[in-house]
């Protein structure tokens, strides 16, 4: 066996470990996804129940909204975890088991060619402009859920310093969801068409 053999054995087994992480990982966010919205789900019952919006227990209620705050800005950070780890995966097989195996095959263009026809394709549009208006979408309604929960609190209680943490959180999601959006234009997952076509 010579060298460029046994380089590229090692490549494909790179790249057969990068796509089964990949696999991986996206399982796991349909499996944290399926626990949140089953809580979310659940807190939604209890937040219509008579027992707590009957207008008498509005620490309850408080204390309610911002479990259901804290769950969805958890549920977005692990999400973005995992997303983040795919992202990266990605990355790795674009920009750098892709070139290694065009130079080892003597391509004229770098194979793996998924992440660029996903860019290119009439499907990439409508679903960066989903994932925004789902990201915007959330994002408003945490803040709603957030600010009544602060309202409802009496002022100086543990409730109203819980509420602040969630409104904390809920800060922090935000700053991750703009980092994320950034990582996947430089990976190439969301890069405009036209200026890609304009560089080759």
């Amino acid at each position: 066996m010579d060298t460029r053999e046994m380089e590229f054995q090692v490549i494909m087994k790179e790249l057969d470990h990068a796509d089964t992480q990949i696999q991986s990982y996206m399982d796991l966010q349909m499996k944290i996804l399926g626990v949140v919205f089953t809580f979310l789900g659940g807190i939604l019952g209890l937040l219509l129940s008579t027992k707590v919006t009957d207008g008498t227990r509005h620490q309850d209620l408080a204390k309610l909204l911002i479990i259901a705050s804290s769950l969805g800005s958890f549920g977005v950070l692990q999400s973005s975890i995992v997303y983040g780890t795919v992202i990266g995966y990605i990355y790795g097989k674009v920009h750098l088991i892709a070139p290694r195996l065009a130079r080892l095959l003597d391509l004229k263009e770098a194979p793996l060619l998924a992440v660029r026809a996903f860019r290119e394709s009439p499907a990439m549009l409508p679903v960066m402009l989903a994932t925004g208006a789902l990201a915007l979408g959330i994002s408003a309604l945490n803040l709603g859920v957030i600010w009544s929960a602060l309202r409802l609190a009496t002022s100086g209680s543990l409730t109203q310093y819980l509420g602040l943490g969630a409104l904390a959180l809920f800060a922090v999601v935000i700053v991750v969801q703009v980092q994320m959006a950034l990582a996947m234009r430089a990976v190439g997952v969301a890069s405009n068409p036209e200026k890609e076509v304009a560089k080759r």
